[in-house]
């Protein structure tokens, strides 16, 4: 099942790296943003001893949430009506879109997926996930999430199950998690 992402590139230098982040929460509404990057210096990592160019990391997440039944987002989202105790729990909606991805900062000629190329051909994943949150009580939670996966790089996906055959660029997955909390 093990498959390369993105093969190790070697660097060598300074790592800058830079984020931000959003963070909203109107009543029972929920919008939520960040952004990452990483740039790694490559000098003399080529064949030759010759310095590459940076190696850039980037990822980035929005989301929106809604409590359909009505409590705030604050830091502790109880529900109002616990189930058995006069009301069903809190019931949460939402919708993420992210995305991962590597590449060199030449984008100039031909890309390679060797670590030694100056221009690095460039992979990513974009995840899109819709889910519900349903709190039974302050102390149980279930969650019920699907996932649709997409990889820029057909070559660098993951492998079919018992195939030396590359995968399909498009996943489909799901979730179904319960929480305890003692």
């Amino acid at each position: 099942w093990g498959y390369d992402f993105f093969e190790r590139v070697y660097v060598k230098g300074h790592r800058h790296r830079l984020g931000l982040q959003w963070d909203w929460s109107p009543g029972p509404t929920g919008f939520r943003a960040e952004w990452m990057q990483s740039r790694e210096q490559r000098q003399g990592q080529s064949v030759r001893g010759e310095d590459l160019s940076d190696f850039i990391g980037t990822a980035w997440y929005t989301s929106a949430t809604w409590i359909i039944t009505g409590e705030d987002k604050d830091s502790d989202v109880t529900p109002n009506n616990p189930l058995f105790q006069g009301g069903l729990g809190l019931f949460e909606i939402g919708v993420r879109y992210d995305q991962l991805g590597f590449r060199s900062a030449n984008t100039t000629g031909n890309a390679f997926r060797n670590p030694r190329s100056d221009f690095l051909l460039p992979n990513s994943v974009s995840t899109v996930t819709a889910g519900a949150n349903w709190l039974v009580n302050r102390w149980v939670k279930v969650v019920a999430n699907g996932f649709r996966q997409s990889y820029e790089d057909v070559e660098r996906t993951p492998r079919v199950l018992g195939s030396e055959t590359f995968g399909p660029t498009v996943f489909w997955s799901g979730l179904l998690r319960l929480q305890i909390a003692f």
